[in-house]
């Protein structure tokens, strides 16, 4: 969720950085539940390899350069080509302005790993094979972005997409107009959002115990009683961490379900103390809840506690400005040209993120070069620098 615009539903994507995963799979043993983030993950960053197999079928990734050798347009030693490489030839990415200018990039290498490895099997000249990079790194980002909604029953249509990573924003407009979504949110300091959000998450410690009790026998001042133990190791932790008493913040659930049932639904407590009533005001709002979410309810059948939870949160971090000024005006050039999806290339201007004062409004085609990201705004998109510094896209 995007809450600095107060949007509902957001979809959030990431290109750049590196991606470890693992799975382990084994017969017998036990499932372990516990609350994890939902993800769903891609295989495309700005080191993803493009590489052609014996079909004649181009492809990007899963490989990677990484960070080393990383890109031809590095001059590391890769003589792979990559998103990033595609993106140089394309005119999406400067090869002058890459961390303010501080890396700069070698198009030559870049075009020449492209024709090599990409334009020549494919019988095609360097633009036509980069715009093909570019299409194959679009589409998988927009399945993925399907697999997130429209498989789970939500329209990508009715949400807000927010692009981050050094290179998300590069993307975005083209990912957009294929989901048909016509609202994109680009927030200051793309390329450092994850690190920003770490940096300034709420510390929080979630707790939880099982009891596996009838909902309608259950002794309330039992569940008090777990609810005080577990909420003051919680702020014994948060007080190690710097957090004072008087900002701490309590949540209480019961994680109830009807009896015979696998799956508990959660339910928020009303109230700082358990009482009787407290406990009947959660078996009305489990009824409540469940036939929100699945479109019926049985009050007749008997109700179950499975788990009491309790979330201590203490005050999360603020920032005054997100960082600015690191990159340099000099240099920039006023425009430069950027191929699209179409296969034609544009003129575009380039602006100075920094530069760009908020309540400013413009047009593409356009690049907002940053020192940490870059903005491709296509031909027919509008832009608005909002009250939070984020640039507000309508494609």
């Amino acid at each position: 969720m995007w809450s600095g615009r107060g949007f509902e539903v957001t979809n959030e994507y990431e290109v750049g950085g590196r991606l470890h995963g693992s799975r382990r799979v084994e017969g017998s043993g036990y499932p372990v539940r516990f609350p994890v983030v939902d993800l769903v993950e891609v295989g495309i960053g700005g080191g993803s390899v493009a590489w052609v197999d014996d079909a004649l079928v181009l492809h990007v990734g899963p490989q990677s350069a990484g960070a080393s050798p990383g890109p031809a347009c590095y001059g590391k030693g890769g003589r792979l080509p990559t998103l990033t490489d595609a993106s140089l030839v394309l005119g999406r990415l400067s090869p002058s302005f890459l961390l303010g200018g501080d890396l700069p990039l070698k198009p030559e290498l870049a075009y020449a790993a492209v024709a090599e490895l990409v334009a020549k099997p494919l019988r095609m000249d360097v633009i036509d094979g980069a715009v093909g990079v570019l299409r194959i790194a679009v589409t998988k980002i927009v399945e993925a972005l399907r697999a997130a909604t429209v498989e789970k029953g939500l329209d990508p249509r009715k949400m807000t997409l927010v692009a981050f990573g050094g290179a998300g924003p590069m993307f975005v407009c083209q990912v957009a107009e294929q989901l048909e979504i016509e609202r994109i949110v680009v927030p200051p300091a793309a390329g450092l959002l994850s690190s920003l959000g770490l940096l300034l998450a709420e510390p929080l410690h979630d707790s939880a115990r099982t009891v596996l009790k009838d909902a309608g026998d259950v002794n309330p001042g039992e569940l008090e009683t777990i609810f005080r133990k577990m909420e003051g190791r919680a702020v014994g932790l948060l007080h190690k961490e710097g957090v004072r008493q008087r900002d701490v913040k309590y949540q209480r659930l019961l994680e109830m379900r009807y009896q015979g049932q696998s799956y508990e639904l959660p339910v928020p407590l009303l109230g700082r103390i358990v009482t009787g009533g407290v406990v009947r005001s959660a078996i009305r709002d489990f009824h409540r809840i469940y036939q929100t979410k699945y479109g019926y309810s049985q009050p007749g059948r008997p109700v179950e506690i499975v788990n009491v939870r309790s979330y201590c949160r203490g005050k999360p971090g603020t920032i005054a400005r997100v960082m600015g000024g690191l990159a340099r005006e000099e240099g920039l050039p006023k425009s430069r040209r950027v191929w699209f999806m179409d296969g034609h290339g544009i003129e575009c201007r380039v602006l100075l993120r920094d530069t760009l004062r908020l309540g400013t409004r413009g047009k593409g085609p356009c690049v907002i070069e940053d020192y940490d990201s870059t903005l491709v705004i296509p031909l027919g998109a509008r832009y608005v620098i909002d009250r939070n510094g984020s640039a507000s896209i309508a494609v």
